[in-house]
């Protein structure tokens, strides 16, 4: 991009970066996201879901390394811990890391705090695992293949 992005908000790049993705301009849109990212590293979260609706695994593996890194270092000196154990979850459920997702969330869980964001999250979660682990009978109906299942959790 020919465009000097210093002085805007690095809040406006990343809702630049989504309405290009939105109007099918991909390639722009991670470019405004790897710009947000670069500016406030918390920003590779968005990065991560572009990723990951792309289908793009080597850049959803390398910037879901980033969120882990800079969110995974706030985890134990943050009031936002919840937000941390969040972001860390989505990017291991983005990555196919599925039990490390619910494990975050179950350790974040393990007081006597009532924390809805989290148990939602982990709820979530566990209902797409299931969801993974439906398969097609021949005869056109659906079970939850319990081996899949007990494999992704």
């Amino acid at each position: 991009m020919a465009c000097d992005w210093v002085d805007v908000p690095v809040q406006l790049i990343a809702i630049y970066s989504q309405i290009l993705e939105q109007n099918g301009y991909t390639p722009s849109a991670i470019a405004m996201a790897k710009e947000a990212a670069k500016r406030l590293p918390e920003m590779n979260l968005e990065l991560a879901r572009l990723y990951g609706r792309i289908k793009n695994e080597e850049g959803l593996r390398e910037s879901s390394y980033e969120v882990e890194e800079v969110f995974g270092a706030r985890l134990n000196t943050s009031n936002e811990r919840d937000i941390d154990r969040l972001a860390i979850a989505e990017v291991r459920f983005l990555t196919g890391k599925y039990q490390q997702a619910v494990a975050i969330l179950q350790e974040g869980l393990a007081g006597n705090d009532v924390r809805p964001q989290l148990a939602r999250a982990l709820s979530s979660i566990k209902i797409s695992i299931f969801e993974k682990s439906i398969v097609e009978n021949p005869d056109g109906t659906f079970t939850a293949d319990p081996v899949s299942y007990t494999h992704l959790t």
